[in-house]
């Protein structure tokens, strides 16, 4: 039984998920498995017919797939590579290279190549054992993130002086994640930016801004951790050992978290959006809002999409159809082309409807994931899309060089501004009481500036007694509780941490710290 052509052309697509499995949902996977699934039987019947073999067939299958599959990895790599001042990687001679292996390979197997169960039988071992090993790592992966959330659902997982209570009314708490949005002074200092408007925008509409305040951690999903369980790492992973669960599923307290549980246990109701990203999705939600309702349909290139894509031969189309892009404006999409459609699309969602949710009932939870500051810069300040490709084809979907990529953060901050400030406004007219909203960067862009973010506050009343400068997201909800919901929090340390855990030593201090 011809079994491996399938079984290789299937592990590509497996193992990228595999390598993603935290940050994508795995049905993200189903069309392009299913494509590539069909791509495999086209091929077989294909050189079944011009071959007059299944044996040579199945054989000749494999190895156009195997080319086809990596040949973007090899580009990648030889792009790096350069001999006597000529690079490698490009595809006018890796395209010659591949094509001659594949026309000689195909022309060896037709003449050479003679039925040998044995050696099909080796190709179906191998192509099994191929698809094991990452099916094994997503299998295992969401086995235990389920069974994680299952037990953390069932378990409390607050301090036990924490007794909060309802007095008077219960204001909406929307709490709004700008992945990557860094402080005003880092942002004049390293991007000769000047972002006081928005910040004076922020506290004309009774905005505090804690202008010193920095990330906990330099990493989206231990800064979001972090700031929604109102604790640190270690002290996480301390509670979820105490379950009888391994320290690596810190992370289903993303989607259960403490201050999910707070609220939902005072009677909130939860809203979410779909961000993207799985380990930002709240699935269970009372209120889950996505922008289409249809997982398969057949729409552009999802980012998962297009990261396999340039994994492949398609490379080679991919750098040259978007070497010119068409001229978008105002969003609207022409001819239906452009790469990225699918994270346009659900951005803007987000932004349309965010501010239509003053007006659902009362009392509720709002969590909000926006990507505007982070990979890929698509928007112009206005919101239109940016047609120079250099913006969004370097490595991991980034900019090509550093001018691209400061001039493209710079854009995400100023499209931010522009559709958040409108969205504030709408939020604190319509809501029937003053809402509580927390709007903080997880972290900055990189270097120094990675540890420096926004990080503002609306409270009813103005009851800011509580918040500092300095105070950073771990705190964030410690305050929110104890203001409203007469809890017994105390405030913890305000400390950044480095990716390996260590603490990071501020190298710009807040200007305002220096010269109080």
């Amino acid at each position: 039984m011809y079994l491996y052509p399938f079984l290789f052309a299937l592990y590509p697509v497996l193992a990228l998920l595999a390598h993603n499995i935290h940050e994508v949902s795995p049905d993200v996977a189903f069309r392009p498995a299913l494509i590539s699934l069909a791509v495999a039987l086209i091929l077989f019947i294909l050189f079944g017919l011009l071959q007059r073999s299944l044996f040579r067939a199945a054989v000749s299958t494999t190895l156009t797939l195997v080319l086809f599959f990596s040949y973007g990895h090899v580009y990648e790599v030889l792009q790096k590579v350069s001999l006597a001042g000529f690079i490698l990687g490009r595809h006018r001679l890796l395209v010659i290279i591949y094509g001659l292996v594949w026309i000689v390979g195909l022309v060896g197997l037709h003449f050479r190549l003679r039925p040998n169960p044995t050696l099909t039988q080796a190709l179906n071992v191998i192509g099994l054992v191929l698809l094991l090993m990452p099916g094994y790592q997503v299998a295992a992966s969401l086995l235990t993130t389920s069974f994680s959330q299952r037990q953390i659902e069932q378990t409390f997982l607050l301090n036990e002086d924490a007794q909060l209570s309802v007095q008077g009314s219960r204001p909406d708490v929307y709490y709004i994640l700008l992945d990557g949005y860094t402080r005003a002074d880092a942002l004049q200092r390293d991007f000769n930016f000047d972002n006081t408007g928005f910040i004076a925008a922020l506290q004309e509409l009774g905005f505090y801004v804690a202008d010193c305040s920095q990330a906990n951690y330099l990493s989206t999903e231990h800064s979001m951790t972090s700031a929604l369980n109102m604790s640190y790492i270690p002290d996480l992973e301390q509670r979820i050992r105490s379950l009888g669960l391994p320290p690596e599923q810190v992370w289903s307290l993303l989607t259960q978290s403490a201050v999910r549980q707070n609220l939902e246990g005072l009677g909130y109701q939860v809203v979410a959006f779909d961000s993207g990203y799985q380990w930002s999705r709240l699935p269970g939600a009372d209120i889950y809002l996505e922008y289409t309702g249809k997982p398969y349909q057949m729409q552009l290139l999802k980012p998962f999409e297009y990261v396999l894509l340039r994994t492949t031969a398609l490379l080679i189309w991919s750098d040259m159809t978007f070497r010119q892009l068409p001229e978008y404006q105002n969003t609207q999409f022409k001819g239906g082309e452009f790469i990225y459609e699918d994270h346009i699309n659900r951005q803007l969602f987000i932004l349309d409807q965010l501010p239509r949710l003053a007006k659902v009932s009362s009392p509720k939870f709002v969590f909000v994931h926006l990507l505007l500051t982070h990979v890929p810069y698509i928007f112009d300040p206005q919101g239109n899309i940016l047609t120079d490709r250099g913006f969004y084809t370097g490595d991991l979907i980034a900019p090509v060089d550093d001018e691209h990529l400061m001039q493209g953060y710079v854009y995400g901050i100023q499209f931010t501004n522009y559709r958040l400030l409108p969205i504030l406004r709408q939020i604190l007219a319509d809501s029937a009481e003053p809402p509580v909203i927390v709007i903080h960067g997880d972290h900055g862009l990189n270097g120094d500036n990675r540890q420096q973010i926004l990080n503002a506050y609306y409270f009813p009343n103005q009851a800011y007694q509580a918040l500092s400068p300095s105070i950073t997201p771990v705190n964030s909800f410690r305050v929110v509780f104890n203001t409203f919901f007469a809890g017994q929090y105390p405030l913890l340390e305000d400390v950044t941490y480095d990716y390996d855990g260590r603490r990071a030593a501020d190298a710009h201090p807040c200007p305002a710290q220096r010269n109080p």
